[in-house]
């Protein structure tokens, strides 16, 4: 009796093996895909957390909104200084710097107004508010930002981040 494979028994292994070698292999590759994309989103809301953060605190703990639009805001902070934020060629700026190496895909803001009957009314430019004193009413009450992200070394569009928060400012009483 002779010991040892046969040519049939030998092309049938090496075409298991190379059959479980390909499912291994392309396995890994999207496992290493799905972590590449995690880890962008990861950067993206991380770069989203920043923004929304920066915007809260600033216009929450502004002493006065001077103008806004749907893309831009001008406020003064307790220092009186003016901060100003706005968007241009997909990028948000503060007082003319960038804050983010993000793109933004899109940036809307909404001025919610309390008006003389108490009702509140959302405007996206505030060029149509009547500015009067406060408790007079045209009391700017809060600002609603809408935010999405996408990354700018990505050419897909797989990756972005969606945010939408709602920022109440101090009662007009309060400055």
């Amino acid at each position: 009796m002779k010991k040892g494979l046969t040519l049939i028994e030998l092309l049938v292994s090496l075409t298991i093996l190379s059959i479980i070698v390909t499912l291994t292999f392309s396995i890994l590759l999207k496992v290493k895909k799905t972590q590449d994309d995690l880890n962008k989103k990861y950067r993206l809301t991380e770069a989203t957390d920043r923004i929304q953060k920066e915007l809260e605190d600033n216009i929450r703990f502004c002493s006065r909104i001077i103008s806004g639009s749907a893309a831009s805001i001008k406020l003064l902070d307790s220092n009186n200084d003016t901060i100003e934020y706005t968007v241009n060629d997909d990028t948000l700026y503060k007082n003319g710097c960038p804050i983010s190496r993000v793109l933004l895909d899109s940036f809307l803001i909404f001025y919610h107004v309390k008006d003389d009957y108490g009702q509140t009314i959302a405007y996206q430019d505030l060029g149509a508010v009547d500015y009067r004193p406060p408790n007079t009413g045209g009391d700017i009450i809060g600002v609603d930002i809408f935010v999405m992200v996408k990354n700018p070394i990505s050419t897909s569009d797989r990756v972005k981040i969606k945010r939408r928060f709602y920022v109440r400012l101090r009662s007009p009483r309060d400055f």
